[in-house]
């Protein structure tokens, strides 16, 4: 079942869906996905399936970086003309080679204007563009520019002072540990963690004084 899991969780990166479809049971998905991602041995052949399928379909980081980069840099003003009189028009004539690909839609509609004698018929052509914000942003994170913050409240039994120096990786790495806990034993703190993560230019930092690092209250744990 494990390899199973592993190439289901390639589909679409969701650990509980991947485990629900590898024959896990439903009501233990999220943890058995938990569990199987912190096996060394799980996360070896993901990553040996992950190079098998670059390999099948040659997608590479350099075609990825490109694609992005046509989107991103793209300019809807390689098509526009304008008129004597002031009136934008569409016009494909002389298309960059690569203008298509940051085109998501291109909608042409038909329609009479007028009636009688003036009736007119209207061509109209409306042109969608991708998403150019969110390829330059995704370009951003690749080349280092802007990183993933993370905002976390945490209610622990752990010393205040040890989690108010610790480092956004010691954080990360408090969490998951603390998620690999569920279904286990007596989890060392409450099942209650929220993650936010926001983009911040490289450099940015978490603001540790939104670390609640209060004592769980014994009614909280059940006793």
């Amino acid at each position: 079942m494990r390899l199973l899991f592993c190439k289901e969780y390639l589909k679409d990166l969701n650990g509980a869906a991947a485990a629900r479809r590898a024959g896990y049971a439903v009501k233990s998905a999220d943890s058995e996905a938990a569990r199987l991602l912190g096996i060394a041995a799980v996360q070896a052949e993901i990553a040996r399936l992950r190079l098998e399928l670059q390999s099948r379909t040659e997608v590479t980081p350099e075609k990825i970086v490109r694609e992005l980069a046509v989107i991103a840099f793209s300019d809807i003003g390689d098509v526009i003309r304008l008129t004597a009189d002031g009136a934008a028009h569409l016009d494909f004539s002389d298309l960059p080679p690569e203008f298509t690909k940051s085109v998501s839609q291109i909608t042409v509609e038909t329609f009479t204007e007028g009636r009688g004698e003036r009736a007119t018929d209207i061509r109209q052509v409306k042109l969608k563009m991708n998403d150019k914000r969110a390829a330059l942003v995704d370009l951003a994170k690749i080349m280092g520019m802007m990183r993933e913050a993370v905002d976390v409240h945490i209610t622990s039994d752990h010393d205040p002072g040890e989690l108010a120096e610790a480092s956004d990786d010691d954080l990360r790495a408090f969490i998951e540990r603390r998620r690999e806990a569920v279904g286990g034993a007596a989890p060392a703190v409450s099942q209650d963690v929220e993650v936010e993560a926001r983009e911040l230019p490289i450099g940015g930092t978490v603001d540790v004084s939104k670390v609640d690092t209060g004592r769980v209250k014994p009614e909280e744990r059940g006793e």
